[in-house]
């Protein structure tokens, strides 16, 4: 993804965490109602791809990234995705000063997505830049606030939850859905320096595939695990379809096979996924690498073309004044001469301006 809104102007805070934590509904309070932004009320991910949103009146922008609980998407597809906006931001020379980890404290516990969300967005960022992130819970008027304030501490303390962050320089704060609540929580970010994620140190900067990553190695694992529990779910509906054919349950039969089929087209996603670590990032840090090198060769010739402009001024200047003190010096005898002269200096500037052109 190649953004026109990402430049070296900007200061950009990162938007982390799963579907229906309350991620849009943020940006939306501290863009005052961005209309890009889709608020979403069901399970299925409304972030579906890495997004910009501007904050009115500054230079600060929010980016918006997909969870790792994506409903159609596999883990690797989104590692992908917010892989190529961060390496576009560092290309760029955006400078990245902060991350927001957000969290809906109506939830008590974390469990299965939320906890692989956790760990992914542990690898991504890195554990060394802990003092750029804010813990962020949503959704306190959601229920009374003593029972928020008690899931509050079990995430603080809990050391398979925010403890471990926290003990690295993480913050946690609260967000009270209002824009003043979402400004006091972004704008401390805002004035801190800026800094590279893990991950965009081992792929921008080491030049690691994205695959060799320890973000990618851990995507990896996890669409390990989906495969080995799917194809464990297919081996249990292979007996009862057995079971099925042997009491000749038609019916039965067919729906397992429906399922089974089902089951294998997810399988076919998570190889899809792991076969996206190795390949498709690569051609996409190829395909940005020949984007920026054009850019820069367009940008260096604009530089010359400039250059050589002012030069063929001087030239015309120069050879005008000796034309003329030639002219008068010699009482006018010397002006047709002078005139060819100047004649001939013009055509070999205006040959050369011609060789410029591209």
């Amino acid at each position: 993804m190649t953004s026109p809104y990402i430049d070296e102007t900007q200061t950009i805070i990162a938007v982390m965490g799963t579907t229906g934590v309350g991620k849009s509904t943020f940006i939306k309070h501290a863009t005052g109602g961005d209309a890009k932004v889709v608020i979403g009320d069901k399970l299925n991910s409304c972030t579906g791809k890495c997004d910009v949103h501007h904050i009115p009146k500054t230079n600060v922008w929010l980016m918006d990234t997909p969870g790792f609980d994506d409903t159609y998407r596999n883990d690797g597809e989104i590692l992908e995705e917010i892989n190529n906006c961060l390496s576009e931001s560092f290309h760029k020379d955006a400078k990245i000063r902060g991350v927001l980890y957000v969290h809906a404290i109506t939830e008590p516990r974390m469990r299965g997505s939320a906890m692989k969300n956790l760990r992914m967005f542990r690898e991504v960022v890195g554990a060394e830049n802990m003092k750029h992130c804010f813990l962020v819970t949503t959704k306190w008027s959601k229920q009374p606030t003593d029972v928020s304030e008690r899931h509050e501490v079990e995430l603080a303390t809990n050391k398979d939850f925010w403890k471990p962050l926290l003990d690295r320089g993480a913050k946690m704060l609260r967000f009270y859905d209002s824009q003043q609540s979402a400004y006091e929580i972004i704008y401390p970010l805002a004035h801190c320096p800026q800094f590279l994620f893990k991950l965009t140190v081992e792929y921008d900067v080491e030049k690691k595939k994205l695959e060799q990553t320890t973000s990618g190695k851990m995507a990896n694992e996890e669409l390990e695990k989906a495969k080995a529990a799917f194809q464990k779910e297919i081996e249990e509906l292979r007996q009862d379809q057995r079971l099925a054919l042997e009491s000749k349950d038609k019916k039965m039969v067919g729906m397992i096979e429906r399922e089974k089929e089902k089951l294998n087209a997810q399988i076919e996603n998570m190889k899809a996924g792991q076969e996206l670590l190795k390949k498709k990032a690569e051609d996409d840090r190829v395909a940005m690498a020949a984007s920026l090198k054009r850019q820069e060769d367009i940008r260096s010739k604009d530089k010359e073309y400039m250059k050589n402009r002012v030069v063929r001024w001087g030239i015309r200047a120069a050879a005008g004044t000796v034309a003329v003190a030639a002219t008068v010096g010699s009482g006018g005898v010397a002006a047709p001469a002078a005139a060819v002269w100047m004649v001939g200096i013009e055509a070999r500037l205006q040959a050369d301006k011609e060789k410029e052109r591209y």
